[in-house]
């Protein structure tokens, strides 16, 4: 029953996160561990190929698209941020240039979450079309709550990063992209208002 209900799929995939996105601390550890398990099992689970999922390696130059679309908003961003004095530095006990590798690699995760899991499940009942574009855009943005920057945000990422993956069928331009925008949006909000870049919990309980 399950590997053939890619909403039932969806569903419990999507509580996992949620799962980990409102515990804090040693349960917060276990509900990530156990997300991560219970979206890596469906995926096998799915048996999909990887080309289906977007794992293959892009076919160059078309797919840059994303990545110079992504590029250009990131500088249009920090350009901004510079003209109303907002721009600051990446925050974090962490070195900027460490947060920031890390950040590309959470970026290769978060696309592989909405493309390869969310994406591919949704577009198997909807069919490839805009409405699941749309479909998935929410779902990620609704993930991001409560923080008022990230959803609006990652709603407008999501139509992005999933018009793209419906088109060239690969998640690593889009990762590059989605880890400039991010890191723009880092250092172009102020901490007061975006809370370290955190959701769920973490947001609420954010110092």
């Amino acid at each position: 029953m399950l590997k053939r209900s890619p909403w039932l799929q969806l569903a419990l995939g999507y509580a996992a996160l949620e799962a980990a996105f409102w515990t804090e601390g040693r349960n917060q550890a276990i509900a990530s561990l156990a997300a991560a398990v219970v979206i890596i099992a469906l995926t096998f689970l799915s048996l999909r190929p990887a080309e289906d999922l977007g794992l293959h390696w892009p076919h160059w130059p078309q797919s840059l698209w994303p990545v110079l679309i992504g590029a250009i908003a990131a500088w249009g961003i920090v350009l901004l941020a510079l003209a109303t004095g907002s721009l600051h530095s990446l925050s974090g006990q962490r070195a900027a240039g460490e947060r920031a590798a890390l950040y590309f690699v959470w970026a290769v995760v978060q696309q592989f979450i909405l493309q390869s899991f969310f994406y591919v499940r949704v577009e198997s009942r909807l069919g490839d079309s805009w409405k699941t574009v749309f479909v998935t855009a929410v779902l990620f943005a609704l993930a991001h709550i409560p923080n008022p920057v990230l959803v609006p945000a990652t709603f407008a990422g999501g139509l992005f990063f999933c018009g793209f993956f419906r088109k060239y069928r690969t998640i690593y331009p889009l990762a590059a992209a989605h880890g400039l925008l991010g890191l723009a949006v880092a250092i172009a909000v102020p901490d007061a208002v975006i809370h370290h870049m955190k959701i769920g919990l973490g947001y609420l309980h954010y110092p």
